[in-house]
């Protein structure tokens, strides 16, 4: 997204360079945590599907729900390490850590 230059003036009116940048890190800390969220709720929805598949073999059966388990427990950890990245105290920061809490 572009903007004119009054635009931008009109936007940062008394602001330092520094919080200029400071501010734009943090909206960008916001579009990647709701992206991990994203990624993150995806992986559970997968898992659960994989532990919903029932087939004949119990030893087979018994590996992929071990498998959608560790694809979870993955998961998680990338959470935590988006949350902890950056900003932490953006909301969505926040909310990612409290997510990496979910299981399938």
């Amino acid at each position: 997204m572009t903007i004119s230059f009054s635009e931008f003036l009109d936007k940062y009116k008394g602001m330092s360079m520094n919080e200029i940048e400071v501010s734009n890190l943090q909206e960008g800390g916001n579009i990647s945590s709701g992206l991990v969220l994203k990624k993150h709720n995806e992986a559970l929805k997968h898992g659960r599907d994989v532990i919903r598949t029932k087939v004949r073999d119990r030893d087979l059966n018994d590996k992929l729900n071990a498998l959608a388990k560790q694809i979870d427990a993955v998961s998680s950890i990338a959470v935590i390490a988006a949350a902890l990245s950056g900003q932490e105290d953006s909301f969505l920061s926040k909310v990612a850590q409290g997510s990496s809490l979910r299981r399938i």
